[in-house]
């Protein structure tokens, strides 16, 4: 499925995959850690860079829960699709040999009329 996608499919895919999350927990982490060192920096200033990486970590969450769910919503339309066009070609079938079942009958009644009248003239 990764070789149908364009540039931006694959962005996307990138942008929500644990590959991406663990990257941004590593630099949230890093950063954390080059701003400690520094006694300089005020508390609420780590705080926002740790409410800042949550929030990125979340977003990569709900990315990879709604690619995913794309993709079985995806299935799950291809697949009524194929029932939908299976049933379809059932009923079709079944029209077909209900015609030719009545063209049997319609056949068979004027063979047995011609054959009741035949009799009759004797």
């Amino acid at each position: 499925m990764g070789s149908k996608l364009g540039r931006r499919g694959r962005a996307a895919d990138l942008a929500g995959s644990w590959v991406f999350l663990a990257v941004t927990g590593l630099l949230c982490g890093a950063s954390l850690m080059a701003a400690r060192p520094d006694r300089r920096v005020v508390a609420v200033a780590i705080l926002s860079v740790v409410l800042s990486g949550l929030a990125v970590v979340e977003l990569s969450i709900v990315l990879m829960t709604t690619r995913r769910t794309d993709e079985v919503a995806a299935e799950v339309a291809l697949f009524d699709l194929e029932s939908s066009r299976r049933a379809a070609a059932a009923v079709e079938d079944l029209r077909d040999e209900v015609e030719r079942l009545r063209a049997d009958l319609a056949r068979l009644t004027a063979l047995l009329q011609t054959t009741a009248t035949d009799r009759r003239d004797r």
